[in-house]
């Protein structure tokens, strides 16, 4: 026959266990959460994303082809070049701007985004390379696109811009809701462990 302490001793061993199942429950379920939650965010991201720059990508080779057969590469087909901002279409919501060789600006000169344009993205397309980029210009998260177009062994620069404010605004919700989600299922698993473990050691706790 047992005595008290061994009464006891038993009891904490029991506890001990019961922790140690709940808590691995809630460890396994949160690496699940997790992998699944970064693998969901990642995809979206990825779509988004890519969507985006073919987006961009569509209004740069319009934009490109214009060059190579304009009369005068600052007209399109006699008229005004389409820069500035894109409405209706696969590309709407794009800003455009194509840029000379000796770097000034086909058409009117009023830039919408102050930093246009961008740099960086000229000069990597003055050497020969598409360069794509997210970065904020008046604290408007964009992306950019910068392209090169070659006509009488000349480069022109297209870059186009695009919004990303509604990105990252699904973005912030889709977090939001996965991290929400993923603490309510962990609490769930604890307060469903502890029930299972509770119950799975009634056995051992009687004999």
């Amino acid at each position: 026959m047992r005595g008290p302490a061994g009464l006891d001793g038993d009891a904490r061993l029991l506890r001990r266990v019961r922790i140690r199942l709940v808590l691995w429950s809630g460890a396994i379920t949160l690496a699940i959460v997790a992998v699944l939650g970064i693998v969901v965010f990642a995809s979206v991201a990825g779509s988004l994303a890519g969507a985006g720059r073919i987006q961009l990508e569509q209004r740069a080779a319009l934009l490109g082809e214009l060059i190579q057969r304009a009369p005068d590469p600052s007209q399109g087909d006699g008229r005004p070049f389409p820069i500035g901002f894109a409405l209706g279409g696969s590309t709407s919501g794009t800003y455009a701007v194509v840029i000379r060789p000796d770097g000034s600006i086909i058409g009117p000169p009023e830039v919408v985004f102050p930093g246009l344009p961008v740099s960086g993205g000229v000069a990597a397309a003055n050497g020969g390379a598409t360069d794509y980029r997210e970065l904020r210009l008046a604290e408007l998260p964009v992306r950019v696109l910068s392209t090169p177009v070659t006509r009488d062994a000349e480069t022109y620069v297209v870059q186009v811009i695009g919004d990303r404010s509604s990105d990252v605004r699904t973005l912030d919700t889709l977090l939001l809701v996965l991290v929400a989600g993923g603490l309510l299922a962990v609490v769930l698993t604890l307060v469903g462990g502890a029930v299972y473990a509770e119950r799975a050691l009634v056995p051992i706790r009687e004999s």
